[in-house]
């Protein structure tokens, strides 16, 4: 779908290794019509940047010197709730995935393609589009984790999908 909007999209780009941001740039070079897009390469240089200019999604690499990107996202989810926040990592640190959990929205596996990354973030400003109501957006980026269905709507689902469901 295509979005129209007449402020170009905003996206941050945070990795420590100029080599994977140079990456990057190339790789969605055909999006710069559509986006905004920096690349930093600290935590502390997103922050910076993030109190100057307006972003409407961050992605970051998780493994980063002085500040790793789970302490980023947390910093960035507590100061700007609105921004969607992707976790991009070739890393499986246990404990890093966990501690990035509660601020990350998505976590992409490096090495990514194009496609992948570009959907990924195509689908957060579309949400964001959805979520035009400041208030709503603000509680629904507050929300740390979603709760578990209950146990009785799986198994009224199941009784409706029956072929000989029943009262």
């Amino acid at each position: 779908r295509q979005r129209q909007m007449c402020i170009r999209d905003s996206i941050l780009f945070v990795d420590d290794e100029i080599n994977i941001l140079n990456g990057l740039r190339r790789m969605l070079h055909s999006k710069k019509k559509e986006w905004h897009m920096h690349f930093v390469l600290t935590g502390q240089e997103a922050l910076d940047l993030l109190e100057s200019e307006r972003f409407d999604v961050i992605v970051s690499d998780m493994r980063m010197p002085c500040m790793n990107g789970a302490q980023l996202l947390s910093k960035v989810m507590e100061k700007y709730p609105r921004i969607t926040r992707i976790a991009l990592s070739g890393y499986s640190d246990t404990q890093m995935i966990l501690e990035s959990i509660k601020a990350t929205h998505l976590f992409i596996s490096k090495p990514t393609d194009f496609e992948t990354l570009s959907c990924a973030i195509e689908r957060s400003l579309s949400i964001q589009e959805i979520l035009d109501d400041s208030k709503l957006c603000d509680f629904i980026s507050g929300i740390h984790s979603l709760p578990c269905v209950p146990e009785i709507y799986n198994k009224l689902v199941e009784e409706l999908n029956s072929s000989d469901a029943s009262i």
